[in-house]
Order: C-alpha cells, then structure tokens, then sequence
C-alpha cells in the first residue's frame, strides 16, 4: 500500500511577485492620476463658467432695475471713477472699434468680500451681486463685472477660483503693487476659450447671451431699455431678436409726459430699419395724426442694441436752409431733416419730463411669415 502524504505549508509571494505587482500598479498610478486630475481641472472649469453666467444674468438685472429706476447715471459716474478702462480692443475690426472707451471693468480680488466692508470697486461688484446671491461664500472667488457705459448694460463677467486678483495687462492703472503670486491678465486677446481653461477661468459675455441657441418658439421681449439726456436725447434698447429675424418684427416706441402720463407719440419702427443712418418711421402725434418723419438711428449687432436719436441739435447749414423756405415746404423739411422734438408740436414745444416705453411685436405684413414663429 503506497500512502500519500501532503505537504502542509504558509503560502505567500516571491519578491519577483511583488516587484512585478508595484511596477504594474505604478503604471495605473501613471495612467489613473494625470486624467483624474485632469477631470478635477475641467470641472473646475466648467464650475466657474456656469457661476460667470449666473453672476452676468443677476448683475445685468441690478442694472437694468438701477437703469428703470432713474438710478444709471449715478452708478455710471462711480464705474468710471473706480473702474478701469479696458484698453485692449483692436481697433482694426470694426465690431470692437464700437467699444473702444466704453467698456469698464470692475474688479473683486479673491477673499475681499470675506474681509469685511467693501471699497473702491469691490464695493460696486457688491451692489451688483450681493441682492440675488444666496450663498455669499461664491462671491470670494477674483471677480470682474465690465460694464458698457454707454448702453449701460453688462458686457462680459469673469469668475476664477485659481488666481489672487484680475488686471488689464494693457492698462498700467489696473495692474497690482504687488504682483506676487497669481494674477490673471484678461485683456482682450487672453480670452479664447482654451487659455481661460488652463488658469480654470470662467466667463459670460454679452456675445454668449446674444448666440445662446433655443430651439423652442421664442418669445419676443425687450431685455433692456434706457432713455438717455445728454448731448441728445435718445432711446437705447435691446431685444432678443437675432439679426436674421429683424425683418420678421416690428418695434413701437412710446413717449409720454411724466406729469400727467399722457401720449405724446408713438413711432412704429420696422425690424428692417434697425439700421445706422437716417431711417424714415411713421409717426402718431398727440392729435392722433400719423406721418413718416425721419430719424437719426444706429444699431449694434455685437450686443442687439437699437439707439433712437429723439431730439437732437440741427447743424448752421440746416437752419440756414430751413429760414429760406415756405411755410408749407418748412413742414415737409422739418419731416425728412428736422431732429428737434419740437417738430412734433403740442407738448412737445416746450421742456417736460416724458418717459419711454418699448415693446416688440412679430410683424404680420412680413414676408414669409405670419408671425407663427413667435
């Protein structure tokens, strides 16, 4: 009889085991960690744009409140006065020649708003923000708010969790005493989308709002409207109709007296007319009365926005020629040449308070449409 016996033993592995073992896990590590940190970066990323895109829509609201509210220029003055001037627009290309001297940045550096009270700038980048902001501890992050002064509207927010501060490399006033540490240059041609994701800067621009893509029936509205008292008076406004609808609508401005809130006009302005230069517009006067009567008009397709110049100052040759005519052939000059509010008579002849009001309607005379996609 052949007995069998077992050897009974520990069991473990060969240092050539565990060698290969750490090699191979090291070459997970190799492959695991550079994309999981590269993850963490992206969402990070994307983290930032989306608080970017919060803090223009809720900062464009403020204004467009500070803008209703008789309170635009006030603020205006103090944007200038603690902001700074973005200097690096090219000039070369007409769309951004437009904003050259108008676009202001306001600034909010990393932990300000957790010091305390705020100051200078910082403290408009508050007032903007701190309203319609729940959580407080979003507002810690570099931040900068600029500012079209002349639509008084929002151009462009930045938001960056990785740096300590933002500055114009372009504009010496905005750069920092102390360049220690990470500060994020934002001049114009530093925003392409791949250098603001290496530094995990998030940004929203008015370019982004205007070319947000919806595939649903749109609702006409107007996002934005500002009667202006300076050098003329005009009408700025904003819609959220893209340019190759223009011709699809049609807008109606409305002027009335402040004192006893009584229609003074109304002007109907076809989509297609919102163009620079003299456009001809048909007119409803107090005594009920419509003629066409032209009007100084510029439009903006970098940010949607309509200017309406509603009363403005004739130049010498103008008045030189407006002496010479008839009565009769005055009012037709006064119609196709005149940009004095006076020329609409009534009220009109004398200085009053009036206030605007803007509303945009889908045109039914339109070619190729009956308005249904609205």
């Amino acid at each position: 009889m052949t007995q069998q016996h077992k050897k009974c033993g520990k069991g473990g592995f060969t240092l050539v085991e565990l060698v290969v073992t750490l090699v191979i896990l090291s070459i997970l590590f190799a492959i695991a960690v550079p994309s999981l940190l590269g993850y963490i970066h992206l969402s990070q990323f994307r983290k930032n744009e989306s608080y970017a895109k919060t803090m223009y829509l809720s900062a464009e609201s403020e204004l467009t409140y500070l803008r209703t509210g008789g309170e635009w220029e006030s603020f205006c003055s103090k944007v200038k006065k603690e902001g700074v001037l973005n200097q690096s627009f090219d000039e070369s290309d007409e769309d951004r020649k437009k904003l050259v001297g108008r676009i202001y940045g306001i600034r909010l550096d990393a932990g300000e708003y957790a010091e305390g009270e705020l100051s200078g700038d910082g403290a408009l980048v508050g007032a903007l923000l701190s309203q319609d902001t729940y959580d407080k501890s979003v507002l810690n992050a570099a931040i900068c708010i600029e500012i079209d002064v002349e639509s008084g509207q929002v151009y462009s927010v930045f938001y960056g969790t990785n740096c300590k501060g933002l500055y114009y490399g372009s504009n010496e006033d905005s750069k920092p005493a102390d360049m220690s540490g990470s500060w994020l240059d934002i001049d114009y041609s530093k925003r392409d989308r791949d250098t603001r994701r290496e530094e995990r800067l998030g940004y929203y621009s008015v370019q982004d709002a205007v070319n947000a893509v919806s595939l649903d029936a749109t609702k006409l509205k107007i996002t934005s409207i500002n009667l202006v008292n300076g050098e003329t008076l005009s009408l700025n406004w904003s819609s959220n109709v893209k340019d190759q609808d223009l011709d699809k609508v049609y807008y109606e401005v409305k002027l009335y007296s402040s004192e006893d809130k009584a229609q003074l006009l109304s002007i109907n302005i076809p989509g297609r007319n919102l163009k620079t230069g003299s456009q001809s517009v048909a007119v409803t006067t107090e005594d009920n009365a419509t003629k066409d009567y032209t009007f100084p008009v510029e439009y903006d397709r970098t940010n949607k926005r309509a200017t309406l110049v509603l009363d403005g100052m004739m130049n010498a040759k103008l008045y030189d020629r407006l002496d010479k005519l008839s009565a009769d052939n005055e009012a037709a000059f006064r119609q196709s040449s005149d940009t004095s509010i006076t020329r609409f008579g009534g009220k009109l002849e004398k200085p009053l308070n009036v206030y605007a009001a803007v509303q945009v309607f889908p045109d039914p005379n339109a070619e190729n449409t009956g308005g249904e996609e609205y």
